[in-house]
């Protein structure tokens, strides 16, 4: 795990995902939490990071907007982050 760098911040990622007790986060979110400093696509790559680790699950991408402009962020489902209890979190 040394030789990979997006480590520690996937693991700040999930400390701040726990501490955050949100049920949903957005890449954009990410990007201004635990990856501020980093780039769009470190943050798009946390994300992926973490949905393969199983805690978080893509949800599906809104429909466009008919007025045009730029398309959401991609939204994710915590699912676990280690001690997160979700039914603690939607009380």
């Amino acid at each position: 795990m040394g030789d990979d760098p997006l480590h520690a911040v996937g693991e700040r990622a999930t400390a701040w995902l726990r501490n955050r007790k949100e049920l949903t986060v957005s890449v954009r979110e990410l990007h201004r939490g635990p990856v501020s400093g980093g780039t769009a696509a470190e943050a798009r790559q946390v994300a992926e990071r973490l949905e393969r680790e199983g805690r978080l699950r893509r949800r599906p991408d809104p429909a466009p907007d008919p007025a045009g402009g730029r398309p959401p962020s991609p939204t994710y489902d915590v699912v676990a982050t280690n001690n997160i209890d979700r039914e603690a979190m939607e009380t």
